[in-house]
């Protein structure tokens, strides 16, 4: 279920457990055909030239998200809409000025309420595309808390999408332990002490512990190596 890819000179080095068997569900291979149309393609060719950091960190979340589908015992449908859901659930930062994308000090509030705005953005950018019903709740709600007080819409534990609480995790993980110009990378370690703790709070608990049973039985570094922000 993990892998290794490198770009440039660089070595990227995320999963790399039976990764023959998670390669069929590699996620930009769900995209392509006659599953879903080009404008899809458009959508993350347009936010990945934005910025190189969400084409990687896309990746890496869908992967990381198709992972714990599967292992919560998802459907395999279940398992490629949370996939498709982490390409996409940046998308709406197309929409983000890239002085606030790029901006190494920290946030002041109404940045701060832009950056949030993304989740309804890219929604209402992928809405009008043809075979994402299935995708659009899971993009809205990828930063609802489960406990309540997210974003966009405050709402808790079971009234979030469990594919929506998958990705939750997913995106926080690789955000904690990914290389960016305003902090250090986490170690994989300290990223799974930071899980734990928002778990019952941020993140649902079970779908913390069922990550970190994956996380504890790879191997390899802990975090991207040299990983471009």
């Amino acid at each position: 279920m993990y892998y290794a890819k490198r770009k440039g000179g660089n070595q990227v080095r995320r999963f790399n457990v039976e990764k023959e068997k998670f390669d069929d569900l590699a996620p930009h291979k769900m995209l392509h055909g006659d599953l879903y149309p080009n404008a899809i393609l458009t959508v993350i060719a347009a936010a990945d030239a934005r910025d190189t950091y969400t084409h990687d960190h896309s990746e890496s979340v869908a992967r990381y998200a198709s992972a714990i589908a599967r292992s919560m015992g998802l459907s395999e449908d279940q398992a490629r809409l949370v996939s498709i859901a982490g390409l996409l659930h940046d998308g709406g930062k197309i929409g983000i000025p890239d002085a606030i994308l790029h901006k190494k000090e920290q946030l002041v509030e109404e940045e701060w309420k832009m950056i949030q705005t993304h989740p309804t953005m890219g929604e209402a950018i992928l809405k009008h595309i043809d075979k994402l019903d299935g995708v659009l709740p899971i993009i809205r709600h990828h930063h609802e808390n489960y406990e309540g007080g997210g974003y966009p819409d405050g709402i808790r534990r079971e009234e979030i999408p469990l594919e929506a609480r998958i990705l939750r995790v997913a995106d926080a993980y690789d955000a904690m332990v990914s290389n960016r110009p305003y902090r250090r990378p986490l170690s994989r370690q300290e990223a799974i002490a930071e899980l734990r703790a928002g778990a019952g709070q941020q993140f649902d608990p079970q779908v913390v512990e069922a990550f970190i049973l994956l996380l504890e039985a790879t191997d390899g570094p802990e975090r991207p190596c040299n990983a471009k922000s």
